[in-house]
């Protein structure tokens, strides 16, 4: 996975300009802020439950998926003020299709952390690393066909789509309908515990970017990024 993400950066750099590279990052600061709670913990609940019943899981499945839905939803409606704040009308289509990946995100959560679980761990690999090299061949065709932008963009929604499809063709679970008093409320609680640590390394990690976009622009920060 980290030999795919390399090469496909080196490749991306060279079809791609900086300012291309910097109007994604723009966005990005922002979207992947949501990256820290697409999943609330839930996945390592799931993992880490020394007992589980499959009505625990459905109603975890379906929280992922409502929250992923809800994530969605906010970051539509942020979109335009995230471009006010740059300047860059572009950003708002940006983070609308950008957050597209928070669905599948919710779709396919607990159906990696059951194989995870299960210790199924060749088949995690197959599904990350097929779904890694598909994006990124689908981002470096987009780029070579001329789509600028959109091949950075576009590679995450990819990824989350062929991880969705990988993760149910691997994962012979399916969800039940979500019910109350299923006893999922120490499993939130264990989430939750795991969000706080993302959040503070996510400050730690994006702040600069925030404000080098800001003050100097996407070129700049396309160079700063990569």
């Amino acid at each position: 996975g980290t030999v795919i993400q390399i090469g496909s950066v080196i490749i991306l750099a060279r079809l791609l300009s900086p300012n291309d590279w910097g109007l994604v990052t723009m966005a990005t600061v922002i979207t992947n802020f949501f990256f820290v709670f697409q999943e609330l913990g839930l996945a390592d609940a799931t993992i880490q439950a020394s007992r589980l019943k499959h009505e625990q899981v459905s109603t975890l499945f379906w929280i992922n998926v409502a929250f992923g839905l809800l994530i969605t939803i906010v970051l539509v409606a942020l979109s335009p003020a995230v471009a006010w704040f740059y300047k860059k009308p572009e950003i708002t289509l940006i983070m609308i299709v950008s957050s597209i990946g928070f669905i599948f995100t919710g779709l396919y959560t607990q159906h990696i952390a059951l194989l995870k679980r299960n210790m199924l761990f060749v088949k995690v690999s197959i599904i990350e690393v097929l779904s890694g090299l598909l994006s990124v061949l689908a981002s470096i065709l987009l780029a070579l066909l001329g789509w600028r932008y959109w091949a950075i963009v576009l590679r995450p929604v990819i990824l989350g789509l062929i991880m969705t499809i990988l993760a149910w063709m691997f994962c012979n679970w399916r969800p039940g309908p979500p019910k109350r008093n299923t006893g999922v409320r120490p499993l939130l609680k264990l989430g939750v515990n795991s969000v706080g640590y993302y959040v503070a390394n996510y400050f730690s990690s994006n702040m600069d970017k925030t404000l080098i976009g800001k003050r100097f622009g996407a070129e700049e920060l396309g160079y700063y990024s990569r």
